[in-house]
């Protein structure tokens, strides 16, 4: 086994953490309820992914969500977004959404996701990928807080 900064599980591909955060105008009481439970929340969250993640192509990747989880007055939930499509850049995107009060009537929405670009020996194509990431990652969040998280009936 070769040491150093070469992991041989890694096959070349490199693996980046992303974090976003948003704050949403609403209770975290409200999605508290909401967010763990109701299948809307689900539906309302692969709708989000598939529009970020695949640019709105349905059937270019799945959303796995775990099982929601409290954690010191927050809710965590658990993702992976794994591509269908061999030609993506971008091969999964796994991690957690956390929701957590904010004050009395918002509450704090942060994502710490890992992603996994397909093998690229170019830099520029690894910033290229990094930066579309982070952008898909972006979207993906103010998806959820600008509809699902704000105006959505249930929550």
């Amino acid at each position: 086994m070769r040491t150093g900064s070469v992991d041989p599980y890694d096959q070349g591909r490199k693996t980046v953490l992303i974090y976003e955060s948003v704050v949403v105008d609403r209770p975290f009481s409200d999605l508290a309820t909401w967010l763990p439970i109701d299948d809307s929340a689900r539906d309302g969250l692969t709708e989000a992914a598939t529009e970020a993640f695949a640019r709105g192509a349905v059937g270019r990747g799945r959303l796995s969500l775990g099982s929601c989880r409290e954690r010191s007055e927050s809710i965590v939930l658990p993702l992976l977004w794994e591509t269908a499509v061999a030609t993506e850049p971008i091969e999964t995107f796994e991690g957690d959404l956390q929701v957590a009060p904010f004050g009395d009537s918002r509450c704090h929405v942060s994502i710490s996701l890992s992603h996994r670009s397909a093998r690229s020996d170019a830099t520029s194509d690894r910033r290229s990928a990094l930066a579309d990431a982070e952008a898909r990652v972006r979207v993906f969040l103010n998806l959820l807080a600008g509809y699902y998280f704000t105006a959505h009936p249930r929550a």
